[in-house]
C-alpha cells in the first residue's frame, strides 16, 4: 500500500509515532493508512432495508452509516443490475 502523504510524497521510511500515530519524515503530518469503507455485510443490510422500503435517512440512522454511503451503494448496484441482459418472454 502506498503512503500518500500531504506533503505529496511516498514516503518509505517513518518518522515514529506520535500519540499512537504514524508521522510522515518528510512534512510531519500523522496517518494512520488503514482499512477504509464498511465490511459487505453492512453494505447487504443497508441494501436490504433500502428494497424493504426505507430511505436513506432512516438507514442512516439505523445503521450508523452515511446517508450518502447508501445512496452510493445502491447506485452500485443498479449499475450491476443494469448490465444483466433481460429476457423477454412471451
Amino acid at each position: 500500500m502506498e503512503n500518500e502523504i500531504k506533503c505529496g510524497k511516498r514516503e518509505e521510511t517513518k518518522s515514529g509515532f506520535h500519540e499512537g500515530k504514524q508521522r510522515c519524515k518528510s512534512c510531519g503530518c500523522n496517518y494512520t493508512g488503514g482499512h477504509r469503507g464498511c465490511p459487505d455485510y453492512v453494505k447487504l443490510q443497508a441494501i436490504k432495508y433500502y428494497l424493504e422500503g426505507n430511505g436513506f435517512r432512516r438507514i442512516e440512522r439505523l445503521m450508523h452509516v452515511s446517508h450518502v454511503s447508501v445512496a452510493n451503494w445502491i447506485k452500485q448496484l443498479a449499475s450491476k443490475i443494469e448490465n444483466i441482459p433481460q429476457k423477454i418472454s412471451k
